[in-house]
């Protein structure tokens, strides 16, 4: 018997030696000799998603990067993925509700009654653009950067933070630029705000 406190930090120190993710829940079945290796896994995840929300920060850079676009007359989607009441106060905690600069947060979650890249075409029948005038910003190679590529949109990753150490494992899982900070963003070599069809334009979520 473990308490999910014992279990979720357990699965923290599996997630730092194998940002992967491809062999915590076996690791953090054998720490506890799990008669039931389902219900350790489901118990892990349950702790890790319904994680109190603590006091958390923006990329720096963000701001002013949503900002210029703004300016720009480019609209910004966020896609937030983890369990729907955690994703709005993490969306509260962070500044971004009702942020004048933004034009809709979606919430996609881990059930996957909405998948991020179910998200992503939820935002491409909205604006009615083709994917490749969309760029999708995140941090993780194998969820939204993916789900941009599979759609046929631009990607940039943004390597840092917690996914930092994720590798792409293959090249639907390798952004078209990769960055170190968000601001590195609008120095892309994209036709920011133009209205031609044949130039690119921002649609997409600047957080994970």
């Amino acid at each position: 018997m473990a308490e999910v406190e014992a279990v979720y930090r357990a699965r923290m120190r599996a997630f730092r030696r194998d940002p992967m993710l491809r062999h915590i829940d076996e690791e953090v079945c054998r720490r506890f000799d799990a008669v039931d290796p389902e219900a350790v896994s489901l118990a892990a995840r349950d702790a890790y998603f319904n994680c109190p929300v603590g006091k958390l920060r923006l990329f720096p850079g963000t701001l002013p990067l949503l900002r210029h676009l703004h300016a720009l007359g480019i609209r910004s989607y966020i896609v937030s993925f983890r369990e729907p009441q955690t994703q709005h106060a993490n969306v509260r905690a962070l500044g971004l509700r009702d942020h004048p600069h933004i034009t809709q947060i979606l919430y996609a979650d881990r059930d996957k009654f909405l998948t991020k890249e179910a998200a992503f075409r939820q935002i491409l029948e909205k604006e009615g653009l083709p994917a490749e005038q969309m760029l999708v910003v995140g941090d993780r190679p194998m969820s939204e950067i993916r789900a941009g590529n599979d759609l046929g949109m631009h990607t940039v990753r943004i390597h840092r933070g917690e996914f930092a150490a994720q590798e792409p494992q293959g090249p639907e899982e390798e952004a078209d630029f990769v960055v170190r900070s968000i601001s590195e963003v609008r120095r892309l070599a994209f036709a920011w705000g133009a209205s031609s069809e044949a130039l690119k334009r921002s649609e997409g979520p600047l957080s994970g």
